[in-house]
């Protein structure tokens, strides 16, 4: 699946699933280790865990399946690698603690784009 239309999917399901603050970082020229990265956050790890779960159904009906997770358990920072696009699903806090834009996202904000204002 092309970059674009699984970002979108992946855009719908989490913002299905309640998530606040989505946006993609396209970090294509920044690393080798992936291509984008979307980032929401959940109120809690019970919500983090839902949009984890949907997102692997609703991908996985369309052969897509992710190469890893991690902080399932916790469930308060989920990260799940699909290669062309990393998901992160923090929790309130630790997006907050962490400001993962801030380490990819240009001073311009140019590669960042916004799903939804919280």
């Amino acid at each position: 699946m092309e970059k674009e239309l699984l970002i979108k999917k992946i855009v719908a399901v989490l913002s299905d699933k309640k998530c606040k603050s989505i946006l993609s970082i396209d970090v294509a020229d920044k690393t080798d280790v992936t291509e984008a990265y979307v980032v929401c956050s959940a109120r809690n790890p019970s919500q983090a865990k839902a949009a984890y779960e949907e997102l692997c159904a609703v991908l996985e009906k369309q052969d897509v399946y992710t190469a890893g997770v991690d902080g399932l358990r916790e469930g308060r920072w989920i990260v799940m690698d699909y290669g062309k696009v990393i998901v992160h699903i923090f929790h309130t806090s630790l997006r907050d603690l962490y400001q993962f834009e801030k380490l990819w996202g240009d001073e311009d904000g140019a590669n960042v784009t916004r799903y939804d204002e919280e």
